[in-house]
């Protein structure tokens, strides 16, 4: 038999350190804060792509193309492509790299957003309207950061084809409100729009943007909703307890 539980947090530990934080900790407070690795470095895509021929290199810009425009599936499986984990690996990781530098100047069109990444484009640094504030620390920096941010964006790699990344599940153990591209797992074992908001292209992203950056109240009970399940479904102890009773069967 096979059992499947989503990557868990350590939810009590994280609620115990919020609790300490009895006031605003200003250098952590943004409207939009977009976490994560851009993967920006991308020799190792540039050295395979270089030494393609002109038709491969059509259908591979093809390919990134259209992945970037469709959330929640990989339009690579529909597609053999010789040595494929090593291929799409790459492929993955540029195609999130994409991801994620069009969706964040897309939000600095219209928004401050607070970037903490590890960036070597720099054009996303002198954006006047990206606040870069370096890297983070996780364990007792991160969970802050989540919870003093009206908006918390995650877009998830693309070799997470259905899985929900732990970005999200740290985010609302955070009580913080996330907004995250469709991931179909997340859909499975949350609520959109009561635990949590999903979008489903970059239109659908801005408009959610707009929409929950001006109505607190229920941005606020979306998060807090989204913390008292994960509370209740997805700390550490729950899990010790599904894997050993699953054990027993």
């Amino acid at each position: 038999n096979v059992f499947h539980i989503p990557l868990v947090v350590n939810a009590g530990r994280i609620k115990k350190l919020l609790d300490k934080y009895t006031t605003a900790d200003t250098s952590k407070t943004s409207d939009i804060t977009f976490m994560g690795n851009l993967y920006t470095d991308n020799s190792n895509y540039e050295n395979f792509y270089n030494i393609m021929d002109d038709y491969t290199k059509g259908l591979i810009d093809a390919l990134v193309n259209v992945q970037g425009l469709y959330q929640g599936t990989c339009v690579l499986d529909e597609f053999r492509i010789n040595d494929s984990d090593v291929v799409k690996n790459l492929l993955y990781k540029k195609i999130s790299s994409n991801d994620r530098l069009r969706i964040i100047k897309r939000i600095a069109e219209h928004y401050n957003i607070v970037l903490y990444s590890n960036p070597r484009d720099n054009s996303i640094i002198s954006n006047k309207n990206v606040d870069y504030r370096g890297v983070v620390e996780y364990y007792n920096n991160m969970p802050v950061v989540f919870n003093h941010s009206k908006i918390n964006i995650n877009t998830t790699i693309r070799s997470i084809h259905t899985g929900i990344p732990l970005r999200c599940m740290d985010i609302m153990a955070a009580g913080g409100f996330l907004l995250s591209n469709y991931q179909e797992e997340l859909g499975e074992l949350f609520t959109d729009g009561e635990d949590m908001v999903m979008f489903y292209d970059d239109g659908d992203m801005t408009r959610k943007i707009d929409y929950y950056i001006s109505h607190d109240e229920e941005r606020k009970q979306i998060a807090a909703n989204g913390q008292k399940k994960i509370l209740r479904n997805y700390d550490y102890s729950k899990a010790w307890k599904y894997i050993l009773m699953s054990a027993k069967r």
